[in-house]
């Protein structure tokens, strides 16, 4: 019991401890919509833009920037869970793997995919919903195989939104979301976290 207690007990006072960040960061996705609203949607043109060099600069923007308050309030709530979740594990692996999963998979968003603006918490989501799954797998702790179970009960429908006719909402970078849940599942078993602390 306590292997599992011990680690909720943990996440909950990290949640605490770090309440002003994460009120923050929610603060800094709604001040960068509302002011993307009032500009006509123009800093959406900074997302990812495949195969162009301006669109470098979208690899470390786009999951701030949203198409739309729908888009923002559809990715808010997963991203908030899933990142708790994720920050159960420690504050260097949320640190580490959040990273891994912007810079890989935004790289792989930016070499494949189609033409247009990526943006969007998405592809961030998925990577981490790939990473917490298959870190329930290799790990084979109590809580990381509590976690896979949860992110898989609350989450597991958003797998088909990573296949190429996913087209129920316009304008949605179903390679994002691809390249997000490979590169989540990538930092899980190359042991992205494990690595990073050992170069500290």
């Amino acid at each position: 019991m306590n292997e599992f207690l011990q680690p909720l007990e943990q996440t909950l006072a990290l949640v605490i401890q770090h309440r002003v960040l994460i009120a923050g960061v929610l603060a800094l996705l709604w001040s960068v919509q509302v002011f993307n609203f009032l500009s006509g949607q123009r800093l959406s043109r900074l997302g990812i833009v495949p195969r162009t060099a301006s669109g470098l600069v979208g690899i470390t923007l786009a999951p701030v920037l949203h198409n739309g308050f729908g888009h923002l309030l559809a990715n808010m709530i997963p991203l908030l869970v899933l990142s708790i979740l994720l920050l159960s594990f420690g504050e260097q692996t949320f640190v580490a793997v959040s990273v891994f999963i912007t810079l890989v998979g935004g790289l792989a968003v930016w070499l494949l995919a189609s033409r247009g603006a990526h943006a969007g918490a998405s592809g961030l989501i998925f990577g981490q919903f790939g990473y917490l799954l298959t870190n329930g797998l290799l790990a084979q702790t109590v809580w990381a195989i509590t976690v896979t179970i949860l992110v898989a009960l609350l989450y597991g429908g958003f797998i088909g939104n990573v296949l190429p006719k996913f087209k129920r909402y316009k304008r949605v970078s179903w390679e994002g979301h691809l390249s997000g849940l490979l590169a989540g599942i990538a930092a899980a078993y190359w042991a992205i976290p494990e690595r990073v602390l050992a170069l500290m």
